[in-house]
């Protein structure tokens, strides 16, 4: 197990600890690379462990963000009321940043838990930012009995990135959003090339590299500080066709980031492939696995959201055996049958992912708790599938 995966359950363990004690009124700052905490802490049902990899250095460019928990307030008239405030000192010493926190008014029957502050910041270190320690101070308060606590958190800002890639960096990538090791991106899009001919083999005339292409864009797009080595690295491939696969990326990160290339390899542009990982409405199974990419890249609750949303397609839509028996479909016909087929993907992976992803089944199963899907038959399906993964897994 690596370093941030250890730090990821320590911090799972004293976040879990401090739920279940008889503490007083305390707080703690989080810093991580890792996109979804606030997903996590309103996604899923209480009593289901999040997961948050601590973040301890970054180099300049790379982004993480700074989160404020605190625990065990007092209850007053039926409601607690923190406030707090965030600030960050540079490696001098010196106030840089400070920041009022959204004061916490809500009503609470027990208090023994721990509550995040749903204002955050975003942080990425740019010249002239300094080498060394940056510390992340919250002053917090309980207003109902006027105790004070300080939480304090840092962070290292390094000149290059120091840490060693995984030996299998691309078996890492469906895991990033649970430990986001940015120093594999690039080690695991250059296996990612290896593979493509195998897979070029097996596909035939079915061969799509936009799915697989898809997660490295979701992960450079969450990684600025990597764009110039991955533009290098695009600029110098000998394969053409390896390179316009990375000019795909590379212009769907935007103009600026596309510029880094050199106008050689910029004419390999295809504009027909703009926002060609932008998925807002499914229409084929393919941007199933876009949607997915997003998610095991982020851990957003967002790309989930679009595939539960394609389950109902099953259902009023042909199906493949009824179209095998039309003497004479139709065009409409061959459009209820995509999405027939792109609905029953959907249920499929949903399955799938959330067997081996248990975030999936935290936030399915708080969808159908709190009755966020509308459509009786998605809950149906939702409810047969994470109760069939709950049997196994007992």
């Amino acid at each position: 197990m690596n370093r941030m995966k250890v730090l990821s359950a320590l911090l799972l363990l004293v976040l879990m600890s401090v739920c279940i004690s008889l503490a007083a009124f305390d707080g703690k700052i989080v810093c991580t690379k890792a996109r979804n905490i606030q997903d996590q802490w309103t996604g899923i049902l209480p009593g289901r462990p999040p997961v948050m990899p601590l973040c301890l250095q970054v180099v300049r460019q790379e982004p993480f963000s700074v989160n404020v928990f605190f625990s065990n307030p007092a209850i007053k008239a039926g409601k607690v009321h923190v406030t707090g405030t965030l600030k960050m000192q540079n490696p001098a010493g010196k106030t840089t940043f400070e920041t009022p926190l959204k004061p916490q008014i809500f009503s609470c029957k027990n208090a023994k838990s721990i509550f995040l502050f749903p204002d955050y910041i975003l942080v990425s270190f740019d010249p002239p930012d300094t080498v060394g320690e940056y510390v992340f101070t919250a002053e917090l308060k309980d207003e109902n009995t006027g105790t004070a606590f300080t939480a304090k958190a840092s962070i290292r800002l390094e000149e290059k990135m120091s840490l060693p890639s995984d030996k299998k960096p691309l078996a890492s990538m469906k895991n990033y959003y649970r430990n986001p090791v940015p120093q594999n991106i690039l080690p695991a899009f250059n296996d990612f090339l290896k593979t493509l001919p195998a897979f070029k083999k097996k596909q035939g005339k079915n061969f799509n590299p936009l799915p697989g292409l898809s997660l490295f864009f979701f992960l450079l797009q969450e990684n600025p500080q990597l764009h110039s080595d991955f533009a290098r690295r695009v600029n110098a491939l000998q394969n053409p066709e390896e390179q316009y696969l990375g000019v795909v990326i590379l212009h769907e990160l935007g103009d600026k980031t596309f510029s880094l290339l050199s106008k050689k390899t910029q004419s390999r542009w295809n504009p027909r492939l703009a926002k060609i990982f932008r998925i807002a409405k499914v229409t084929a199974p393919w941007q199933l696995d876009v949607l997915w990419s997003e998610f095991f890249a982020t851990g957003k609750k967002a790309p989930l959201e679009k595939i539960v949303g394609e389950v109902k397609e099953m259902r009023g839509n042909i199906s493949l055996d009824d179209y095998k028996k039309l003497k004479h479909p139709m065009q409409k016909d061959r459009e209820s049958l995509m999405r027939f087929l792109n609905g029953m993907a959907a249920t499929w992976s949903l399955g799938s992912n959330a067997k081996q992803h248990r975030l999936v089944a935290f936030y399915l199963e708080a969808m159908l708790s709190r009755k966020e899907i509308n459509d009786p038959f998605t809950n149906t399906v939702i409810a047969r599938k994470l109760k069939n993964i709950n049997q196994t897994q007992k």
